[in-house]
């Protein structure tokens, strides 16, 4: 499952668009705004809240590791429809 979402922060004219997916226990997300891409260890399921509190509290790390294509190809949601 991929989820996508718009924090509504204005870091851009588009807001804070944010992707994450679940490999296995490894979360991936990616801030496409802020440039960011991150990784959290984790058997809990993917929610846009555990993802959002692991990511303000800065409990994620930079991937050391080659990104999967599924993040790599994250595209950024769409500005119009994009704040929640």
């Amino acid at each position: 499952m991929t989820l996508h979402w718009n924090t509504g922060r204005m870091y851009t004219r588009f807001g804070q668009r944010i992707s994450a997916v679940k490999i296995g226990d490894m979360i991936w997300f990616k801030d496409h705004d802020r440039l960011i891409i991150g990784t959290v260890i984790t058997s809990a399921p993917l929610t846009q809240e555990l993802v959002m509190t692991l990511y303000d509290n800065n409990r994620y790390r930079l991937p050391n590791s080659r990104v999967p294509e599924v993040i790599q190809h994250f595209t950024s949601p769409s500005p119009s429809n994009a704040l929640n």
